[in-house]
């Protein structure tokens, strides 16, 4: 019984805690938007050197995959 009560005040506290807000940097800051990359991706015009990666038989990839792009590089995948 004592262990329901202590579960039911752990779960309220839990349940009325106050949520963070997740805060996009990058629409706080529109500058950092300007710092990513933008150039050619393409297999044939790859990156800044515009290299052609299908002659090397290769894909054109945008790194890092995760976030916005840095740039663009020849892969194997």
């Amino acid at each position: 019984m004592q262990s329901k009560i202590i579960l039911s005040l752990l779960l309220s506290t839990i349940l009325a805690a106050p949520a963070t807000e997740v805060v996009d940097i990058r629409a706080e800051n529109p500058t950092l938007l300007e710092e990513y990359y933008n150039g050619p991706c393409s297999n044939t015009d790859c990156g800044v050197n515009r290299v052609n990666c299908r002659a090397s038989r290769l894909w054109c990839v945008k790194y890092p995959s995760f976030d916005m792009p840095q740039g663009c590089t020849c892969s194997s995948l």
